[in-house]
C-alpha cells in the first residue's frame, strides 16, 4: 500500500497544481488557469495522500488542502474535499471557515461529495467537545484532552501550532467549575506570561461567574479562601510555594516550554522545583509540554518519580511554507524559491519583476528586510526576525519611514500611544511607528508595553511586528507572515531546534490555514546564497532535550565531586563558560534539605551507582559544618548554602549593620547593607562581568532608591540620558529608545531580580536570627525584596502590583485609595468614584483586564 502513496506521490497530477497554488499564495498573485479536471486529479491525489503513514504526504495533502481552500472559495464540493482531507490527516482545524462546511447547529452544509461528505462529518462529530463553547479538536487534542480527564501525568510535544496549551487551559476551566478541592499550578517560563495566564482565568471568572483566587506570587503566611485557586508563577516564585502548607495541596501542575530544562540555570531551578513538587504533592496531576521534543518517554523518566505518559506528533492544524527570496544581479528581478522540506531539487523557484535592480540595495540588511516586507507582507500580519533590540528597533523605523503613511487608528491603539507619550517618553520611536500599524517587540521594554503590544498585534491594529528572540518564550503571537534576514541569536547562530520553534508561528489557525516564513538573502560580494537556515530547515529532526543538572552529571562529574569535596564556592569568573555553580548549589541546597531525598533523585539521574555513592558521601562530609538553619535553605536553594552561611554568621554576629532608615540616612544604610551582600555574593560581578564593578554599583544603588520611592518609568528614562546628549540638537528618538532598553536592564538583571532574591534571604535570615518582638525594628529592610521586585515602597501600591496591576497603573491609582487594609476591596466597590474620572482610558481598560473593576 505504501509504494501506491510514493507512486502517487511522484506521478500524478497533484505537484503542478499544488506548485501554481503555493507560487500565487506567497507572491500575492492572481492564480493562473487551472483546468477542472487538474483540480479533481489534485483533490483525489490529496485525500489519498491524506491516509498515508507517511507524515510527508500527510503534509503535502494538507497544505495543498489549505490552499486550495483559499485560493478556490468558490466552489463548496471544494470546501468539503478540503476539509475531509483535514479529517484525514487528524489535524482538522477549528478554523472560522468550517462553519460554512458544518452550520451553528452542527449540521452539515458543505457540497455534497457522498460517501466523502459523510466520513467527514463523522470524523467531525468524533472530534466536536463542548469545550470553548463549543469547537472541534485535533487528534492529538483529543488524545490529549483524555489524559487530562484521565488525570494521568503525561509530556506533550507538539509544534508551536498545535493548540498544547488550549488543551490544558480549557481542562482546567473544567474541573474549576465542578465541586470539590482544586487547586492548579501553572509554571510559566517568563515573568511576561503571568500576567497572560492571569488575565485568561479572570476572564473565564467573569464569563463563569465562578470566584476563586489567582495568585502570581506567594506572600508570607499565605491563606487561600475556598477550596479553588490558580497559581501562576515563575520557577523562582514557586519557591515560596514550596516552603508554604499548600504545596502538599496542589492537585495538577502544568510546566510549559519544558525544553527550558536544558537552560543551565533557570532550567536547573525548573527541574528542581517539579522534583520537591512531586514529593511534596505525590498524588498530583503533572504534565509539561514542549515542541519539537523527540525523546520525550525519556524525558519523563528523567524527571518524574511516577511513571507516565508521553503524547507526540509533528502534525499541525496549520501549513508552513518556506520561501527564499534573492535579489537578481544586474537585474530588476527577485528570485522566490519554495523549498521543499526534503531535498533541493525539488525546490522551485520564479522570478518576480521589481521596480529597481536590488543586488546591490540588499547588501544593506536593513534595506533587504525592509523592501520585502513592502512587496510581500504590506497588507498581511507579519513577523520581522532582528537578532537584537537595536536591530529590531532600527529596521521598524526604516519600514515606517518607508511605508509613510498614518491608517485607521483604533482607539485600543491611540490609548498605547497616549501611554507611551505619557507614561514611558513622549520621543520613544515606537509611538511614530505605531501610527502606521508598526511596531517592535524585545526584552528591553517595559512588561506592560509588550502586554499590550502583543495584544495590539493579536487584534490586528498593529500589522508588522519587529520581534526579537523573545518570540521563542513562549509568547503567544501567531502571525501570517514571517521575514528574517539571517537565523541568529544576538551573535550567535539559532540552533536547527529554535529556528523550526520560529518558524512555527507561521500561521494564524483561526484566519489562515497556512503561513509563509520569507527567508531574505542579503547578498555578499559572491553570487552565491547562504545555504546554512536552509540546512537548518530541512533538518528538522527535533530536540534530544537533556536537563540540565543531568548533563552536568554526565559530563563534569569529576569537576562537580571536586568541588564539593572540597568544601568551595565557584565564583561567577570561576564559572564563567563553565555554568556548574547551579547544579552545585541545587544539590548541596537538596541534600542539605533531606539526604534521604537527594538520594533519592540521584537514582533517577544518569550516573553509576559509584559515582552516586562517591557524590552523597563527598555532600556529607562536606557540610556537617555548616550552622545555617534548614528552612533558610529550603527558601533560597538557588543560592549556595556556604554563602548563606557566611551570610548568617555575619548577620548573627552583628544584626544592627542590617537596619535600614526609612529617610534620613536611608541611602547609607542601603550602600552599605548591598556593599556587605556584594562582597559575599559577587552580585555585581555577576550582572557586569566586563565592566567596571564600583561604578557599575554606584549606578545600581541610585537607580534602586529612584525605583523604590516609586519614581514614574519617564523620569527614570530621563535620568538615564545622559545631560550632554539631551542638550544636544541631535538628541532624538533613538536616544531615547537606548535609555528604555538601559533603565529596563537596570530593572531585569539588577534591582528587580537579583538585589531582591539577595535582600529576599536577608529577611529570611533576620526572621531566624532576632526575636519575635524585635523584628518591627527591621520592617523597612525585611519588606525591601518585595518593593526592589515590584518597584515602589507604598503599600497600597504594592498590593495593587501583586494583583498584577502594571506598575505606572497601580502608582497612578494608589494616591487616590484611603489607608485601608484591603486597597483592592476599596478600589472594587469604587470603581465609579468621581476622583477616577479623569483617569486616562488606558488606566480604566487595565483595571478592568486585571478584574479589579467589572
Amino acid at each position: 500500500m505504501t509504494n501506491s502513496y510514493e507512486w502517487a506521490f511522484e506521478h500524478v497530477g497533484l505537484s503542478s497544481v499544488l506548485t501554481e497554488m503555493t507560487f500565487a499564495h506567497v507572491a500575492g498573485t492572481e492564480l493562473g488557469e487551472i483546468s477542472d479536471k487538474e483540480v479533481r486529479t489534485a483533490c483525489f491525489v490529496a485525500s489519498h495522500l491524506s491516509t498515508s503513514p507517511s507524515i510527508t504526504h500527510r503534509k503535502k495533502a494538507q497544505l495543498f488542502a489549505a490552499l486550495a481552500y483559499s485560493q478556490l472559495p468558490q466552489s463548496k464540493q471544494i470546501q468539503t474535499v478540503c476539509y475531509a482531507i483535514f479529517a484525514r490527516t487528524g489535524a482538522m482545524p477549528a478554523a472560522r471557515h468550517l462553519h460554512e462546511v458544518v452550520g451553528d447547529k452542527q449540521q452539515f452544509i458543505g457540497g455534497d461529495l457522498g460517501l466523502l461528505s459523510s466520513e467527514f462529518y463523522q470524523t467531525y462529530l468524533n472530534y466536536y467537545t463542548p469545550l470553548a463553547g463549543g469547537t472541534v479538536v485535533t487528534e492529538f487534542q483529543k488524545d490529549a484532552l483524555h489524559l487530562l480527564a484521565n488525570e494521568q501525568r503525561a509530556i506533550f510535544s507538539a509544534p508551536t501550532s498545535a493548540g498544547k496549551s488550549f488543551v490544558v487551559h480549557e481542562s482546567l476551566k473544567l474541573r474549576l467549575g465542578q465541586k470539590g478541592k482544586f487547586f492548579a499550578l501553572l509554571i510559566v517560563p517568563t515573568k511576561a506570561l503571568i500576567s497572560q495566564f492571569a488575565s485568561l482565568y479572570r476572564r473565564f471568572q467573569k464569563e463563569s461567574d465562578l470566584e476563586f483566587p489567582i495568585l502570581t506570587s506567594i506572600p508570607d503566611g499565605l491563606e487561600v479562601n475556598g477550596n479553588k485557586a490558580v497559581f501562576v508563577l515563575t520557577q523562582e516564585r514557586c519557591i515560596r510555594l514550596l516552603s508554604s502548607d499548600f504545596a502538599t495541596e496542589i492537585d495538577f501542575i502544568f510546566s510549559d516550554e519544558i525544553q527550558s530544562l536544558e537552560q543551565t540555570s533557570r532550567g536547573a531551578l525548573l527541574e528542581y522545583i517539579l522534583s520537591e513538587l512531586e514529593m511534596k504533592s505525590p498524588s498530583a496531576q503533572i504534565f509539561a509540554a514542549g515542541p519539537y521534543i523527540k525523546n520525550v518517554r525519556k524525558l519523563a523518566g528523567q524527571i518524574f518519580i511516577e511513571q507516565s505518559k508521553d503524547l507526540s506528533t509533528d502534525m499541525s492544524p496549520v501549513s508552513q511554507i518556506l520561501v527564499q527570496l534573492a535579489p537578481v544581479k544586474e537585474k530588476k528581478e527577485i528570485a522566490l524559491t519554495v523549498l521543499d522540506d526534503k531535498a533541493k531539487e525539488h525546490d522551485n523557484t520564479v522570478f518576480i519583476p521589481s521596480e529597481r535592480k536590488l543586488f546591490s540595495r540588499w547588501k544593506a540588511n536593513y534595506r533587504a528586510v525592509t523592501d520585502a516586507v513592502m512587496l510581500f507582507g504590506r497588507y498581511s500580519s507579519s513577523i520581522v526576525y532582528a537578532h537584537g533590540p537595536k536591530t529590531a528597533q532600527n529596521w521598524a523605523k526604516k519600514y515606517a519611514e518607508l511605508l509613510n503613511e498614518e491608517i485607521d487608528i483604533s482607539d485600543s491603539l491611540w490609548e498605547l500611544i497616549d501611554y507611551l507619550d505619557e507614561s514611558i517618553h513622549p520621543q520613544c520611536s515606537l509611538i511614530e511607528g505605531l501610527k502606521c500599524g508598526v511596531a517592535y517587540h524585545h526584552s528591553g521594554l517595559p512588561d506592560f508595553v509588550r502586554e499590550e503590544i502583543e495584544e495590539r498585534f493579536a487584534e490586528r491594529d498593529i500589522k508588522t511586528l519587529f520581534c526579537t528572540s523573545t518570540l521563542l518564550e513562549g509568547v503567544n503571537l501567531p502571525t501570517e507572515k514571517i521575514f528574517l534576514v539571517s537565523p541568529k541569536k544576538a551573535s550567535e547562530d539559532l540552533s536547527d531546534f529554535e529556528f523550526n520553534n520560529l518558524i512555527g508561528r507561521a500561521g494564524r489557525l483561526n484566519e489562515h490555514l497556512s503561513g509563509t516564513i520569507y527567508c531574505v538573502h542579503s547578498p555578499n560580494d559572491s553570487d552565491g546564497v547562504d545555504e546554512n537556515w536552509v540546512e537548518k530547515y530541512r533538518k528538522r529532526k527535533g530536540k534530544y532535550v537533556q536537563p540540565a543538572i543531568e548533563n552536568h552529571l554526565r559530563n563534569s562529574f569529576e569537576e562537580i565531586l571536586s568541588v564539593i569535596n572540597s568544601g568551595r564556592v565557584l565564583t561567577p569568573e570561576d564559572d564563567r563558560g563553565v555554568e556548574l555553580r547551579p547544579t552545585i548549589t541545587l544539590l548541596r541546597s537538596k541534600f542539605f534539605a533531606d539526604p534521604e531525598e537527594a538520594a533519592k533523585y540521584l537514582q533517577r539521574k544518569n550516573i553509576s551507582e559509584s559515582d552516586k555513592t562517591t557524590l552523597i558521601a563527598a555532600l556529607t562530609g562536606s557540610m556537617d559544618g555548616l550552622d545555617i538553619a534548614e528552612e533558610l535553605v529550603v527558601n533560597n536553594p538557588y543560592i549556595d548554602p556556604f554563602l548563606q552561611d557566611k551570610l548568617f554568621q555575619l548577620i548573627n554576629d552583628n544584626p544592627e549593620a542590617w537596619k535600614i532608615r526609612s529617610k534620613r540616612g536611608f541611602s547609607k544604610d542601603l550602600k552599605d547593607t548591598f556593599k556587605l551582600l556584594d562582597e559575599v555574593f559577587c552580585i555585581v560581578e555577576d550582572i557586569n562581568p566586563r565592566g567596571n564593578s564600583k561604578i557599575y554599583r554606584d549606578q545600581l544603588l541610585r537607580f534602586s532608591k529612584k525605583w523604590l520611592f516609586g519614581t514614574s518609568f519617564k523620569e527614570l528614562v530621563e535620568s538615564a540620558i545622559p545631560k550632554k546628549t539631551r542638550n544636544s540638537d541631535q538628541f532624538g528618538s533613538k536616544d531615547v529608545d537606548d535609555a528604555i532598553v538601559k533603565v529596563t536592564d537596570f530593572i531585569n538583571k539588577g534591582v528587580s531580580y537579583q538585589m531582591a532574591k539577595y535582600y529576599s534571604l536577608v529577611s529570611d535570615i533576620l526572621k531566624v536570627v532576632l526575636p519575635e518582638d524585635e523584628q518591627s525594628d527591621y520592617a523597612l529592610i525585611m519588606g525591601l525584596s518585595t518593593m526592589l521586585e515590584l518597584g515602589c515602597n507604598d503599600p497600597k501600591a504594592l498590593a495593587l502590583m501583586t494583583a498584577c496591576v502594571p506598575r505606572s497603573t497601580a502608582l497612578r491609582v494608589a494616591k487616590d485609595i484611603p489607608e485601608t487594609d484591603s486597597p483592592l476591596s476599596w478600589l472594587a466597590v469604587n470603581q465609579n468614584n468621581p476622583v477616577f474620572q479623569s483617569l486616562p482610558s488606558i488606566h480604566t481598560k487595565i483595571l478592568k483586564r486585571t478584574g479589579v473593576w467589572v
